[in-house]
């Protein structure tokens, strides 16, 4: 279901419990998308940065006017991987679909 030759990794869509929640303070609900911006070298370490996002419109679009204050040269709207989700969050997060 969550798992496909270009999925490394079950989706956080999949999980019965996602601990990782959306990065947009006044939101609870668990992230399942992660936006990526490649942003000039000046403003980030690695020239990319992630927000992660629920479903929810006005999320979406917090998370993309947060993403364009940074005038990106790219970005990217994606399925949030566990492996991807754990590694934004910091959280420990089994990979264990529904």
């Amino acid at each position: 279901m969550g798992h496909s030759a270009s999925t490394p990794s079950t989706l956080a869509r999949d999980l019965d419990f996602n601990p990782a929640s959306c990065d947009r303070p006044a939101c609870s609900n668990p992230a399942v998308l992660v936006l990526e911006a490649v942003v000039p070298d000046t403003t980030s370490d690695t020239g990319r940065m992630h927000w992660t996002v629920c479903e929810d419109i006005t999320c979406l679009n917090w998370a993309q006017r947060d993403a364009d204050d940074y005038a990106p040269i790219d970005t990217d709207l994606r399925d949030a991987t566990v492996a991807e989700l754990s590694e934004l969050s910091g959280l420990e997060i089994p990979a264990v679909a529904a």
